[in-house]
């Protein structure tokens, strides 16, 4: 709750009280609130403050949700959301919360993205606070088998977008990941695992990860040879009288 109180020859604050009884003088004025914290909640010299963090609540190919605690509760206060040099986006604080949500969507999977937002106050805005945060990359297309033994499988994939910052997880029979780095200038990927059963199926999954951010994965199903059967093999002659 917010009291604004005014005197003569005093001008006028505006005042956060709550839950405790207190008496309060402006030159001469007396009167009586209930609070626990009384201060001036107007902004320093006219300019409102940023807000403390901003975090990412979730996060898909194409969108990002952001969250922040309102600055000092106030609801009066507007916030001007820009990413990536792009134009400011108005959000308004719900009524009564101290939380706000805001969702940003059209955005390119496996991206980085610079947001700043401003706390507005009667059309003046704070210095800004700033982060930076990615969109979930894409999954590559598909994984072939280029070559496979008794106990080793070599696989192949494109990169993703043609794009060298993207690193590559995989995993197989729930195993731990394994990280696989595309070569510099290449567009594809080629690794080969080894170290398996003969005649085994596996069950891989390839993630692509960008900036520890991953895909939802890849998944690809392939066999390792069977053993050959050790049979001893004679040749037989025709001997002609």
């Amino acid at each position: 709750m917010f009291f604004f109180l005014e005197a003569i020859n005093c001008g006028t604050s505006n005042w956060r009280v709550t839950n405790q009884t207190i008496n309060v003088q402006i030159q001469g004025l007396f009167t009586t609130a209930t609070a626990v914290n009384i201060y001036d909640s107007s902004p320093v010299d006219g300019i409102p403050s940023n807000v403390d963090s901003v975090s990412v609540t979730d996060r898909t190919e194409t969108a990002l949700t952001l969250q922040w605690n309102t600055v000092n509760n106030n609801n009066e206060y507007n916030y001007n959301l820009t990413f990536n040099s792009g134009p400011e986006i108005s959000i308004t604080a719900s009524e009564g919360s101290d939380i706000v949500t805001y969702t940003v969507s059209s955005l390119s999977p496996g991206t980085k993205y610079t947001f700043t937002l401003y706390t507005v106050f009667e059309g003046v805005r704070s210095s800004g606070f700033s982060n930076s945060t990615v969109t979930i990359p894409s999954n590559v297309d598909s994984v072939s088998v280029t070559d496979h033994t008794e106990t080793a499988l070599t696989l192949q994939w494109n990169t993703v977008n043609n794009n060298n910052e993207y690193s590559y997880n995989l995993t197989f029979n729930s195993g731990p990941e394994i990280s696989i780095t595309a070569s510099e200038g290449s567009d594809i990927v080629t690794f080969t695992v080894s170290s398996l059963s003969p005649g085994t199926k596996y069950t891989f999954t390839l993630y692509t990860v960008f900036e520890g951010v991953r895909s939802s994965g890849h998944n690809i199903c392939t066999v390792t040879s069977k053993c050959h059967d050790n049979v001893l093999h004679s040749t037989v002659f025709d001997i002609s009288e």
